[in-house]
């Protein structure tokens, strides 16, 4: 149970900063911070919805499904879900859907490393047996450290692309880009079920980081034309 208690304090620590860092760039642009809470809340609830889906649909035990107490979710489902949420929320109130996503993008990162940093001193999401790291006294791949790695890296990655100008949407699509990116790599050294040769997790980023790199594609080419419309600082 202690274990579950430290992933939780991590988890909520990603919680506050990834939230922090939306109502700052918020603040920045002139956004009320009624409408970024509750954006975050309505992504929130739709990925936790999605994640337990995902759990259901493709893990071993369906049943875990509804343990409460385990907090039972798939990373790759909360993702879809947050996103579908965000955008949904955006749609209904009627805003600019990449500027509002944009306000995410830091804190995409952080709660990323700081929930993989939870789950590194749970002991869930572990890696494949290693005989490297076996010098070390460890037995598998620590895939926890690697993924946190990794949103801290997408994290300065999103501040490297802030630095210069840049279209609504560039954000959060340069966080998904290398995240997914990134996430696919380590993802063949997590212990985990596979479908030809691939974890599903690796699958659904993969389509993430060919729609990400599609977009940001379109975007970039787009600004030439409307750049009175698009440049944000």
């Amino acid at each position: 149970m202690w274990r579950d208690i430290i992933w939780l304090l991590f988890l909520g620590a990603g919680i506050f900063a990834m939230l922090a860092c939306a109502v700052y760039e918020a603040s920045k642009k002139r956004i009320k911070t009624e409408t970024v809470v509750w954006m975050f809340v309505f992504s929130t609830v739709s990925g936790i919805i999605t994640g337990k889906l995902a759990v259901f649909f493709l893990w071993d035990n369906p049943a875990s499904l509804f343990d409460i107490s385990r907090f039972y979710t798939a990373s790759s489902g909360v993702v879809a879900g947050s996103l579908a949420g965000a955008y949904a929320y955006c749609r209904i109130r009627k805003l600019p859907i990449w500027k509002h996503l944009d306000l995410f993008a830091l804190g995409g990162g952080l709660i990323v490393f700081f929930g993989r940093l939870g789950c590194y001193f749970r002991g869930c999401c572990i890696g494949k047996p290693s005989v490297f790291w076996q010098k070390f006294g460890i037995a598998t791949h620590p895939f926890q450290l690697y993924d946190a790695a990794n949103g801290l890296m997408a994290f300065f990655v999103v501040l490297w692309v802030k630095k210069a100008k840049h279209p609504e949407g560039a954000l959060i699509l340069a966080y998904l880009i290398s995240y997914s990116a990134v996430r696919f790599v380590i993802e063949f050294f997590r212990a985990e079920q596979t479908f030809l040769y691939l974890t599903y997790s690796q699958y659904f980023y993969l389509l993430v980081l060919c729609a990400a790199a599609w977009k940001s594609k379109t975007i970039y080419t787009r600004l030439p034309e409307k750049v009175s419309k698009h440049l944000t600082r």
